[in-house]
């Protein structure tokens, strides 16, 4: 970990086997199809890869060498899943992800299924977005040796599911086509649109997904459980925030915040051994805000997304912080990217509070 936040002054951090994952759809070619199978870790970080080539051309003014590209959250999140061994098969009924070097990915993997809905579905809409000079019907996503049902793998078959949650995607990725022609608008405003667009899509796939893996929270501890639940329920509180996603960002906060090993019925953040003094705080964060949400039948989302980014919200979100659960100051991804407050304003405003 302590060489991974060193990297992070370089341009650009990859996750584990980045340059050796497939960047061109015909890498994928197999007579005259192109087939992904997307329980091969390489097969689905390849589709990743391709993504963030192909969009590179869209974001060229948000960072050198395509660091600003608001895709890098996925990929990087996905090879977080993989290298803290959560993409593997805690049910026991196969091997899957427990030999060294092994690139399985398990369908019995709750984070694994849940980011099938962010990684393939995706790539669904870039492809309906006639991003590829071939054939949609050409290109095949292999389905799981078990409930393939809850898999789509190409657009009917999503939408069959969930209406939008393909057209979600498809939207983003047409905008990145479009938008990025356009010469009226600043790279500030420009990038807000394409996190607008982005946020929408991933909440779509997060909200479509959840409903659909419940029978699959049970292989997992009770602890681990309650983190991947809550960490899915905070995404709303996240988008709402247009946190930019760029491969900086998401590096920084992923290793500050998120325990980088699974978590198991002994562990009790924010004692959980092994793990930081943040990411144990993290855990507890990430409870309060599922459970008031909860019990509040949603209306901290609802208070929170009407009040983001005013000055009086950060004052008295930092103060029910620091008394609350005794932490000094929040998170600085929860303020980051307000669009009616600047971030320099944000930031001086909880320093004052120190």
């Amino acid at each position: 970990m302590a060489a991974l936040l060193a990297s992070v002054g370089c341009s650009v951090v990859y996750p584990p086997g980045w340059h050796q994952a497939p960047n061109r759809l015909e890498n994928f070619k197999a007579r005259d199809t192109y087939v992904i199978n997307p329980w091969l870790y390489l097969h689905r970080l390849g589709a990743y890869k391709i993504m963030i080539e192909q969009t590179a051309f869209s974001m060229e003014s948000f960072g050198s060498d395509n660091s600003g590209n608001i895709l890098w959250g996925l990929p990087l999140q996905f090879g977080w899943q993989f290298s803290s061994e959560r993409t593997r098969d805690l049910s026991n009924m196969t091997s899957c992800g427990f030999s060294t070097g092994d690139q399985c990915i398990s369908y019995n993997s709750w984070w694994a299924s849940m980011n099938y809905y962010l990684s393939i579905v995706p790539f669904l809409g870039m492809i309906h977005a006639q991003y590829f000079q071939v054939p949609p019907s050409s290109i095949r996503i292999m389905s799981p040796g078990h409930d393939a049902h809850l898999y789509c793998n190409d657009f009917n078959s999503c939408n069959n599911i969930q209406p939008r949650l393909v057209t979600r995607w498809s939207e983003f990725f047409t905008l990145l086509k479009n938008e990025s022609l356009r010469r009226d608008l600043s790279t500030s405003a420009l990038k807000d649109k394409y996190l607008t667009a982005m946020w929408r899509a991933h909440v779509e796939s997060i909200e479509t997904a959840l409903p659909l893996f419940k029978g699959k929270e049970s292989w997992m501890s009770d602890v681990e459980n309650s983190f991947g639940t809550n960490w899915a329920n905070l995404v709303h509180f996240i988008a709402t925030t247009h946190f930019s996603t760029d491969n900086k960002n998401t590096v920084i906060n992923q290793i500050k915040y998120l325990p980088q090993r699974l978590l198991w019925d002994s562990d009790k953040p924010p004692k959980a051994p092994g793990l930081t003094s943040d990411q144990n705080k993290a855990l507890i964060v990430f409870q309060v805000f599922d459970k008031l949400n909860y019990y509040t039948e949603g209306w901290l989302l609802r208070v929170w997304q009407k009040t983001m980014c005013t000055p009086r919200r950060v004052e008295s979100d930092v103060t029910f912080w620091r008394i609350s659960y005794r932490i000094r100051s929040p998170p600085s991804w929860i303020f980051s990217n307000c669009s009616n407050t600047s971030g320099n304003q944000v930031a001086n405003l909880v320093l004052e509070m120190q």
